[in-house]
């Protein structure tokens, strides 16, 4: 089991993410503002962060929590009208894997699991 944080202004977005990942029992929390995530971020230690990367206009998010634990897992997601250039800026900041809106159960559980490769591997339910 892995502590997952996740931020994100979108609640049905937050509430897509926690279920499917506390679904193959990773621990989550939820925060939808940037300055929120790098408090929940310093409060819990989440192993594994998954951020939009434009939280309220601005992309410091990423670069904060970078800056504070170099080792942390991040993952930036984005739905804005080009997220093609602001996932590549969070790659830039430091983000270790990026995901287009709207990405399938499958494609954010693989990308968990890549990026955690040394905890136990849990089940990925196949797409129906």
């Amino acid at each position: 089991m892995v502590d997952i944080l996740i931020i994100d202004d979108d609640p049905d977005f937050r509430r897509f993410v926690a279920h499917t990942l506390s679904a193959v029992g990773h621990q989550i929390s939820e925060a939808k503002a940037g300055i929120d995530g790098v408090a929940a971020f310093h409060a819990r230690h989440p192993e594994l962060v998954i951020t939009d990367i434009m939280l309220s206009g601005k992309v410091e998010t990423i670069h904060e929590l970078r800056r504070g634990a170099p080792d942390l897992k991040i993952v930036a997601v984005s739905g804005s009208i080009r997220p093609e250039f602001d996932l590549y800026i969070a790659t830039t900041l430091g983000a270790n894997a990026a995901l287009k809106k709207s990405f399938s159960t499958l494609e954010l559980l693989s990308v968990v699991a890549k990026l955690l490769p040394w905890q136990e591997q849990l089940a990925i339910p196949m797409a129906a």
